[in-house]
């Protein structure tokens, strides 16, 4: 896992249109930069898991704006982790899943959180890559997945009377459990 905070206040690049090209231009290779001088200790290669969270004083519209404002930070990434030096052409590649959070703190304080993770893929030849789930004991030994795990549990079973979404998460393994 390669984790690192970097000191760097990001935009929504989709609500940019009145702004100079030469101050677009100037942010886009700041953050190029900065993200080619933070990677070089990163070793790890797809298939990755890679979450970035936007730390700032107020929060962006999570639907749109906030992956927009990462536009060149996620291009950056990609292109690092694939060895892909086009452009905008590797954050496609196949084994790159991103993630984006966000989370307020104080006044002028702007950071972004880079976290990749290697992940374990299953293949499933007409839809491609997929996530390998987590298998029963990592989601009891996780308190997180297991809280997850039980609303998931609730939710499937009272609204469908059928535990589908338990079968995803337990890959098909038998499981003991009483319908409500």
């Amino acid at each position: 896992m390669f984790e690192i905070e970097l000191p760097l206040r990001t935009v929504p690049e989709s609500n940019r249109g009145g702004e100079h090209w030469a101050t677009k231009s100037k942010r886009h290779n700041q953050q190029k930069l900065l993200m080619k001088a933070a990677m070089r200790t990163c070793d790890i290669k797809p298939p990755c898991k890679i979450t970035l969270t936007r730390i700032a004083p107020r929060p962006l519209d999570s639907h749109d704006n906030l992956a927009s404002s990462f536009k060149w930070v996620v291009d950056s990434i990609a292109s690092l982790l694939t060895g892909d030096r086009v452009s905008g052409r590797a954050d496609s590649h196949p084994g790159l899943f991103f993630a984006y959070n966000q989370e307020k703190r104080g006044v002028r304080e702007y950071v972004i959180k880079i976290r990749i993770e290697s992940i374990e893929l299953i293949s499933n030849p007409p839809y491609g890559l997929i996530y390998k789930p987590p298998s029963i004991e990592e989601i009891q030994n996780n308190p997180v997945l297991s809280k997850k795990y039980e609303l998931a549990k609730k939710i499937c079973c009272k609204s469908y009377k059928i535990p589908v979404l338990i079968k995803k998460i337990t890959r098909g393994e038998p499981h003991n459990y009483e319908l409500d």
